[in-house]
């Protein structure tokens, strides 16, 4: 396949996060209105028709089953997720235009699925030509909290923070939700990136973890974590923000920040393990009661812990002020028509992308 893939945008259009996608009563449960305020900010979903331009000339086919390789020049109509407050080029994909099929159906953006690397190859082509965002890839994500800063198109050096995960096979984490990204040559081990370095991509890939971006508008700087139980327990969003605080002199109450789709307090149910770590992680929190809830059902206790409220309470805790923060609200796991969800598709699932970069 051709690298220098061109596509014509045919039409384009946004819409706000709406109840189609977001439980209103979410918003309005005490904790997430004393976190996210009385007017919280929604997230836009962009929405990009194009096509792929051929060029016979240049043998775009070559190799490649005519039946298949048509399929990369039918028109698509691609939307990815953005947030109104932040002012730098950003997108968190979702599956919906892309060329992956079967189990990957859609806008798979992980090569460390079972997919068509082919196919994949033309997904990412298409979420860079809708967002005008090069796809980078810069960690080897292990559950941890280790923080990246990215100082270069190929420099990348760990600041602090743990890596809970890092000496086993990423397959091997219990409840693990993503099961890593790209292969892990070139990369570095965290789950958490930062950089202040104008056009120095960044990305990670979630597919029921929770994706957080923060962007510092004075100092021109920005961060992903990936946060999955593991890094949200141990507060992955606050020790991002800290490192941005000590690496750029970022101020707390000046960054905006926006935190993607991924399984929500409707979905994610843990064991009586999990369940304690998180007792005992935010026993000091008045919102404890919240964030862990218990279902009996005869003599069994499930229990459910929402992973948006205790990243919300991290990025409160580090001194993000409520107005900054803008929860997109929306469900992997409930919403298969637009997300990949590693848990509802029984480890079978696409990736989807978050991905930054300073003009």
């Amino acid at each position: 396949m051709n690298e220098q893939a061109e596509y014509t945008l045919l039409a384009s259009s946004q819409e706000i996060v709406g109840n189609n996608y977001v439980d209103e009563k979410l918003f309005a449960n005490e904790a997430y209105r004393r976190l996210l305020g009385d007017n919280p900010l929604r997230a836009v979903l962009e929405t990009r028709e194009m096509v792929r331009k051929r060029c016979p000339s240049q043998g775009e086919c070559s190799g490649l089953e005519s039946k298949a390789c048509s399929k990369y020049f039918e028109p698509f109509r691609l939307v990815y997720l953005t947030f109104p407050h932040i002012n730098v080029s950003h997108a968190i994909s979702t599956r919906l235009g892309g060329v992956s099929e079967g189990s990957y159906r859609g806008l798979n953006i992980g090569f460390t699925t079972d997919d068509n690397p082919q196919d994949v190859e033309e997904n990412r082509r298409r979420l860079t030509a809708a967002s005008h965002i090069p796809l980078r890839a810069v960690l080897s994500m292990v559950h941890g909290v280790e923080v990246v800063k990215v100082e270069g198109p190929c420099e990348a050096s760990g600041l602090t923070g743990s890596s809970t995960g890092a000496n086993e096979p990423e397959s091997s984490l219990p409840d693990s939700e993503d099961g890593g990204i790209d292969s892990t040559a070139g990369l570095t081990l965290g789950d958490a990136c930062i950089t202040s370095c104008p056009n120095c991509p960044m990305m990670i890939t979630t597919a029921d973890c929770v994706p957080v971006l923060i962007y510092d508008p004075i100092h021109k700087a920005v961060g992903l974590a990936h946060a999955g139980w593991r890094g949200t327990v141990e507060r992955i969003s606050r020790v991002t923000v800290e490192a941005m605080q000590r690496e750029f002199d970022s101020d707390p109450t000046q960054l905006k920040v926006g935190i993607g789709p991924s399984i929500g307090p409707c979905c994610f149910e843990v064991g009586v393990e999990v369940a304690q770590r998180f007792s005992q992680a935010f026993a000091d929190i008045s919102a404890e009661e919240e964030l862990i809830l218990a279902n009996r059902s005869g003599a069994e206790v499930r229990y459910k812990v929402d992973l948006w409220l205790a990243n919300l309470i991290a990025l409160h805790e580090a001194g993000v002020k409520s107005e900054n923060i803008c929860l997109s609200g929306i469900c992997s796991m409930c919403h298969e028509e637009l997300c990949f969800s590693y848990r509802r598709d029984k480890r079978v699932s696409g990736r989807m992308a978050t991905a930054v970069v300073l003009s």
